[in-house]
């Protein structure tokens, strides 16, 4: 097989959950597609990329490239599949953009595919994608691929039902983990056997203070727990300071590579409604926690459709005190293992497989 090369476009202000899936995929497209394939990521930000990145695959900051001039970068790269990392929606500033690169794209090789790639929820106000937006899906993109699960999305009703043929199912992107023994981390950390281990994250923007602020008030009349708090890059530090003043057993740090380490040897995961927490209760199958976001329709629907599933337990509020520490209490004693739900954790997997033999039969 010819060198493959395959170019991701994540839109302006991308999440590191967006980043982190994109390196998933990227992993497991080495490893089933090709070694020789050849991956470019094009996002628009000013944050590090901080996750180790396979060495077939390169990040560009388009923040240096002039506006919708990608000529620098197809100079010497042309794409076999074009993947979007999310639907142009709101102003036509997203459509022309994408537009542009297509026609770019064009030039170097007109018989690319293009793919949308979406998570399990879309999420947003059921009017926010416009005609001018189905339009563009209808005309330019070949395949839509959801990485979630028939059970828990909301896919279906953002998309015209023409465009439903397009979609094809590759199950959650999890990220493949050797884990170490909790009795090993216990160990590290001298922490005796009959403390029970709590993970707290609150992922990477900047409404994580508040939440710890709340999580922190309900552990503070708990006894016998050690605590491990992973703040994301846009936590207030400050806010973890007075954390470590209030808990005898904590340790503090920024969001870690390890963190899967750490849920894993844990007694109970207190996080977010993202995806990426998502996919790691599922992979863990610890008993957890989940504070979403309640302003953001993504996550609430995520906590609802997954806790009918038996596999979370979620709160609304946590700056309600009393109702935090109780669910906290009953989480620790109850001690349940997530139950088994059938749900694919195979979406990286499935994505470059689906690549594959969509390249080999064009």
């Amino acid at each position: 097989m010819k060198k493959i090369k395959i170019l991701f476009y994540l839109k302006l202000h991308s999440s590191l959950g967006h980043i982190k899936r994109v390196i998933n995929l990227a992993k497991k497209a080495e490893t089933e597609i090709s070694s020789e394939v050849k991956i470019i990521c094009l996002y628009k930000d000013n944050i590090e990329v901080p996750f180790d990145i396979p060495i077939t695959t390169y990040f560009i900051n388009t923040s240096s490239l002039c506006e919708n001039n990608y000529d620098e970068v197809l100079k010497d790269f042309s794409p076999d599949v074009l993947i979007s990392e999310f639907i142009p929606i709101g102003s036509s500033h997203l459509v022309n953009n994408l537009n542009s690169l297509i026609s770019k794209i064009k030039l170097v090789n007109p018989n690319f595919n293009m793919i949308l790639s979406l998570r399990d929820i879309i999420g947003l106000k059921e009017d926010c994608i416009k005609d001018n937006s189905l339009k563009f899906i209808r005309e330019n993109v070949h395949h839509i691929l959801v990485h979630g699960d028939k059970r828990i999305t909301d896919v279906h009703q953002y998309l015209s039902k023409d465009l439903h043929e397009k979609i094809y199912w590759t199950g959650y992107v999890a990220e493949e983990h050797n884990f170490q023994s909790r009795e090993k981390l216990l160990k590290k950390y001298k922490i005796s056997p009959k403390d029970k281990v709590i993970v707290i994250s609150v992922g990477g923007g900047r409404d994580g203070n508040h939440r710890i602020n709340g999580i922190i008030k309900a552990l503070e009349k708990i006894q016998n727990i050690h605590v491990f708090l992973f703040y994301g890059a846009l936590s207030n530090s400050k806010v973890c300071d007075y954390s470590s003043n209030t808990i005898e057993n904590i340790n503090i740090s920024e969001h870690s590579n390890e963190i899967m380490d750490y849920i894993m040897a844990s007694d109970l995961n207190i996080c977010m409604g993202g995806y990426n927490s998502m996919v790691n209760i599922l992979t863990t199958k610890k008993p957890s926690l989940i504070l979403p976001r309640t302003e953001d329709p993504e996550q609430l629907t995520r906590a609802i459709n997954f806790k009918k599933l038996g596999v979370i337990d979620y709160l609304l509020d946590e700056n309600d005190t009393e109702s935090l520490r109780k669910s906290i209490l009953f989480l620790l004693e109850e001690n349940k293992v997530a139950p088994e739900t059938g749900i694919s954790l195979e979406g990286a997997k499935n994505t470059s497989l689906f690549i594959k033999k969509l390249l080999e039969s064009s």
